[in-house]
């Protein structure tokens, strides 16, 4: 039995694999990410992603998705690492906003040895909406938070 999600996927495979090649034939290291995260910011504007948020930890990017009955001061974090993104999870989240509440997709640079996770967390994301990623990564700290999936 295939659900939505499953659907979706298969309908979006082609444009996904394209996104794939033409990150990977410009790839970057650390921060060393800046035409990866105009790619990223270009497509979740394309998506109709409520806020894009660039610059965050030098070359961060932040998109936040509300959904449509968006609760005061909730969000949830799905973070991912410059070279392994979530784009179809934004826009299949964009599109459908069926979902309580507001979802940060968090783009991290320099997950490898740069301490991105704590350049993003430097520069404030907590205005975002993704305070519970900023709370997590203070107690378990910001390599945690860089390392986790």
């Amino acid at each position: 039995m295939t659900t939505d999600i499953e659907s979706y996927f298969d309908q979006t495979h082609a444009e996904i694999t394209a996104w794939r090649r033409h990150l990977h034939a410009r790839p970057g290291l650390l921060y060393d990410v800046a035409d990866t995260a105009d790619f990223v910011a270009d497509k979740l504007r394309d998506f109709g992603v409520d806020d894009v948020v660039t610059g965050l930890g030098q070359t961060g990017v932040v998109g936040l998705i509300r959904g449509r009955m968006p609760a005061a001061n909730s969000a949830i974090g799905l973070r991912a690492d410059m070279d392994a993104l979530p784009i179809v999870e934004a826009k299949y989240l964009a599109e459908t906003r069926d979902f309580k509440d507001t979802i940060a997709a968090i783009f991290q640079p320099a997950k490898e040895g740069g301490n991105g996770a704590k350049a993003m967390l430097d520069d404030e994301i907590i205005p975002l909406g993704c305070s519970y990623w900023v709370r997590l990564a203070q107690t378990r700290g910001a390599a945690l938070m860089a390392h986790a999936a």
